[in-house]
């Protein structure tokens, strides 16, 4: 019998405390968590490592944005999902995020749960 690996999870978060929480959500729920605080790096990781299959990204990150790294990943790496997170959300920056091929698109504050629903539901499409 095979024993695959928990799903590879990147979680691109500039602020220490938020990217915190997310990474100690995910391994609770026995996901792999990948750290990134960049755009740039975040990139470089998803090039790098193949077994990544889903990154949650925060929209205002340094270097590239959230948007600009969702741009970049969804034309390169079909098959790695993307979910941006915001405190900033507006109407019209969700709708870009969902034409150019967020997963989805996540407010701050969120519960929990919220998040790991959305990150099940990445996961198995």
């Amino acid at each position: 019998m095979t024993v695959h690996p928990s799903p590879l999870i990147l979680v691109v978060e500039d602020d220490p405390s938020m990217r915190d929480l997310l990474r100690m959500i995910l391994e609770k729920n026995e996901y792999r968590v990948l750290e990134s605080e960049d755009g740039e790096q975040a990139l470089s990781l998803v090039q790098e490592r193949p077994e990544i299959r889903l990154v949650i990204s925060d929209i205002k990150i340094p270097g590239k944005d959230g948007m600009n790294l969702l741009s970049e990943v969804v034309a390169s790496y079909p098959g790695v999902k993307v979910i941006l997170i915001t405190a900033f959300g507006e109407v019209e920056q969700y709708l870009e995020a969902m034409n150019v091929g967020a997963f989805e698109y996540l407010n701050k504050p969120f519960r929990n749960q919220q998040l790991l629903d959305l990150v099940k539901s990445a996961l198995k499409s």
